[in-house]
């Protein structure tokens, strides 16, 4: 976790014209604006097992889809298995460790207390532990580098996971699908923007390691 160690967040103030407010204030803005694809590509990130599966199940099952499209021997699909959930387990262990030690209030508390906005909300409820950095950026950036290292950085695809309840995402290349589902943090109110990109860095540098692991297919 200190190899993969994200960095302290924006310093905490509570003075308008800070980069910490202003990050607030994003959030807050965003809520006026949402549109229903917003408010939908929050929801279908929301872990409410039995209805919605976690993240990283989502990121699995994308994988899946993913190799059932290409001519890929089983070795192949069995080491981009085994290097997408070494990035992203690897990368929840630092993620945490981090949260702890910032221990950071999220968008919700700052923005109704600090800023006097008692009745904001999110789109989906606020979870129960700090805001930086966002794991599921985090495990997002990981999974995608992963993917890349496979498919290719222009591989495009729709993400159809949870389209019964939520409709279907469509995504140009690997790149926009981290870019999207990292803003939905960000307009839910779930985190700040900076806590996106931090988590996101962070997924890139832990998936660019295990990327340089000497595994070996027989």
């Amino acid at each position: 976790t200190k190899i993969f160690a994200p960095g302290a967040p924006l310093p905490y103030s509570t003075d308008t014209s800070s980069a910490f407010y202003k990050a607030a204030v994003e959030n807050y803005e965003y809520s006026k604006k949402l549109t229903r694809k917003d408010s939908m590509l929050a929801q279908s990130w929301r872990d409410i097992p039995p209805i919605n599966m976690n993240g990283v199940t989502r990121l699995n099952k994308l994988l899946i889809g993913f190799l059932s499209s290409q001519t890929i021997f089983l070795d192949q699909a069995s080491l981009s298995f085994l290097k997408q959930n070494i990035s992203m387990f690897d990368a929840i262990n630092a993620t945490f460790a981090a949260k702890f030690k910032y221990n950071l209030l999220r968008p919700i508390t700052y923005i109704r207390n600090e800023m006097g906005q008692s009745t904001y909300n999110t789109v989906i409820p606020t979870l129960q532990h700090p805001a930086y950095p966002s794991v599921n950026a985090t495990t997002s950036a990981a999974s995608a580098l992963i993917w890349e290292s496979l498919l290719g950085p222009q591989f495009g695809f729709t993400d159809q996971t949870l389209s019964a309840l939520y409709g279907s995402f469509e995504y140009k290349n690997i790149q926009d699908f981290v870019q999207q589902t990292g803003e939905q943090r960000v307009s839910s109110g779930i985190n700040f923007r900076f806590s996106v990109e931090a988590g996101q860095r962070l997924g890139k540098k832990v998936a660019e390691e295990v990327n340089k692991l000497p595994f070996k297919i027989k």
